[in-house]
This record gives C-alpha cells, sequence and structure tokens, in this order.
C-alpha cells in the first residue's frame, strides 16, 4: 500500500508487447505487471550486488520494495 508516482518511460515495442502478453495471462494491467517485473529485476540485481552496497542501496531508497 505505497503511494504511486506517475512516471514516463520509453520502451522497445517488443519489451511492451511481452508486458502485455505477461498482464494478459495474468489477468492484470499493463502497469501492475510492469511494476512486478521492475521490482523482481532490481531483486534480482540486488541480490547480485556485495552486501555492503546492497544495504548502502537499500537504505538510500528507503527500504525494501
Amino acid at each position: 500500500a505505497h503511494e504511486l508516482f506517475s512516471m514516463s518511460l520509453r520502451v522497445p515495442d517488443p519489451v511492451r508487447a511481452m508486458l502485455d502478453a505477461m498482464a494478459v495471462q495474468a489477468g492484470v494491467s499493463r502497469n501492475t505487471m510492469a511494476i512486478d517485473v521492475i521490482r523482481a529485476g532490481i531483486q534480482d540485481v540486488l541480490s547480485k550486488l556485495p552486501d555492503g552496497l546492497k544495504d548502502e542501496l537499500i537504505e538510500e531508497a528507503g527500504g525494501y520494495l
């Protein structure tokens, strides 16, 4: 239940098409799917960073996703 912020993001058409296909399969909006995919990507990147850097980024961002 976090506050949502509007942001513009330009993506290549194949990325848009994949997000749309995933959203349809999951029965959610494109926006919801994009948020889920971005969260998963961020978590994947964080999992590959050294603990100190990961902790610094999490603190700077205000906590976990």
